[in-house]
C-alpha cells in the first residue's frame, strides 16, 4: 500500500488523490479547510473551514480547480510545525552543498574560512538544539579573549 500524497497530480482523477483528513491552506489568506467526506458515487467532497466551522461542498471538477489553483495540500506535521519543516529541508540541502563544495575548500561565510568551519558550525548547533553545546566532552572549551590570570605574581 503506498502512502497518501499532498502532491496534485493532474495526470490522476482527483478521487483517486483526496482523502478525508488532507487539509488544504489557501494561497490567499491561507485559510485551513480539512477534507472530512469523500463521495465520489454522489461526485461530492466535504470540507470544513478550520477557522470559522463551515461546511462546504465541492464537486470533483472544483475540488480540482480547488487543489490546482487556490490552495496548497499540506501534510499536518507542516501545519503543527512549518519551522521545523523548512529547517530541515534548509540543514538537508546545506549539507549537500558541503558535500559538493568540498572540505578544504575556501568558502568565506559568517567568519568561515574553509567548508569544515561551516560542517562545524552546523553540528554544533544541532548539538545545542539537544542542550549539549558545549558538548559534555569538551573540557576546557573557551571562546572569548584569554581569562584573567586571577592569582597575584610572586
Amino acid at each position: 500500500m503506498t502512502r497518501p500524497s499532498h502532491v496534485f497530480d493532474d495526470e490522476e482523477p482527483i478521487y483517486a488523490q483526496l482523502h478525508p483528513g488532507m487539509f488544504f491552506v489557501t494561497r490567499d489568506g491561507g485559510h485551513i479547510f480539512r477534507v472530512i467526506r469523500v463521495d465520489e458515487a454522489a461526485d461530492e467532497i466535504r470540507l470544513i473551514d478550520q477557522s470559522t466551522g463551515d461546511h462546504g461542498i465541492r464537486s470533483g471538477d472544483e475540488m480540482w480547480a480547488f487543489w490546482d489553483h487556490e490552495a496548497f495540500a499540506v501534510p499536518p506535521a507542516v501545519l503543527n510545525n512549518p519551522e521545523r519543516v523548512v529547517t530541515e529541508y534548509a540543514w538537508f540541502h546545506l549539507s549537500r552543498d558541503l558535500e559538493t563544495i568540498g572540505r578544504s575548500h575556501e568558502h568565506h561565510m559568517a567568519g568561515s574560512e574553509r567548508v569544515s568551519d561551516i560542517e562545524f558550525a552546523l553540528w554544533a548547533t544541532s548539538e545545542a538544539r539537544r542542550d549539549n553545546w558545549p558538548p559534555d566532552d569538551a573540557a576546557g572549551l573557551f571562546v572569548g579573549s584569554a581569562p584573567e590570570d586571577t592569582e597575584e605574581a610572586h
